[in-house]
């Protein structure tokens, strides 16, 4: 639906999918619609994102349907770290803080200092990720996380998923908003170490709505994760 001529498109999707593609359209929504005077898009990204919102803290431990995606949290963290940086509302900058904070504690909880990786389990994961090369949000916790993940840009340009690489400079120049216990907690938690989360699956695309129980355990070595119904 446009919002006016010239082209403000509305999306109904609250994200329990690509959510990625729903919190992009919170950012361009708020930030464009307070910077160009276009109150009905702000007030439709400030809907969106208090649903997404709603939809997480509805779960035990909940998370984002796309979780601990090699790539498509760092969309998710830099669209909300957008909102908190040029959005103007102060309640829905604070929002974006809070959903943006939510996602760099999954990373640090399945990020290990020693092993140098991400731990799954990976809702969506590409196989330049896979092979501890890059990821847009892997390449955020090179730059948050002190360089403490292992990654090799040049061997991304191996696989056909390389365009991750193109966020790079965009990532170097984004501040970001991961507080300090965060990332403690990314480079300085104890072994042996366990979370778990819950998701929500999707009714698009055929698939049955059901919520996900993530587990995972982490090593001073290893790894061993679990995603069940």
């Amino acid at each position: 639906h446009n919002l006016q001529e010239g082209g403000w498109h509305w999306t109904r999707s609250t994200g329990l999918y690509n959510i990625n593609w729903a919190l992009s359209a919170c950012n361009f929504l708020i930030v464009g619609g307070e910077r160009m005077d276009n109150p009905a898009a702000a007030e439709h990204g400030y809907n969106k994102l208090q649903a997404i919102l709603d939809r997480i803290t509805s779960l035990p431990i909940g998370t984002v349907s796309e979780f601990n995606s090699p790539t498509y949290y760092g969309i998710d963290i830099g669209t909300m770290a957008s909102i908190v940086r040029y959005g103007t509302n102060e309640e829905y900058r604070i929002k974006a803080r809070i959903l943006e904070e939510r996602l760099w504690l999954d990373l640090a909880t399945r990020h290990s200092s020693t092993i140098r990786q991400l731990a799954d389990p990976y809702s969506r994961v590409y196989q330049d990720s896979l092979v501890g090369a890059t990821g847009i949000a892997r390449s955020q916790m090179f730059k948050v996380f002190d360089e403490s993940i292992y990654t090799q840009f040049d061997v991304s340009l191996h696989y056909p998923h390389y365009w991750d690489m193109a966020f790079v400079p965009l990532i170097a120049y984004q501040p970001y908003h991961c507080p300090d216990y965060i990332r403690t907690l990314a480079l300085a938690k104890s072994f042996p170490y366990e979370v778990r989360g819950t998701s929500a699956s999707d009714p698009a695309r055929g698939y049955a709505f059901a919520f996900t129980d993530l587990h995972t355990y982490i090593s001073d070595h290893w790894s061993l994760s679990s995603n069940s119904r």
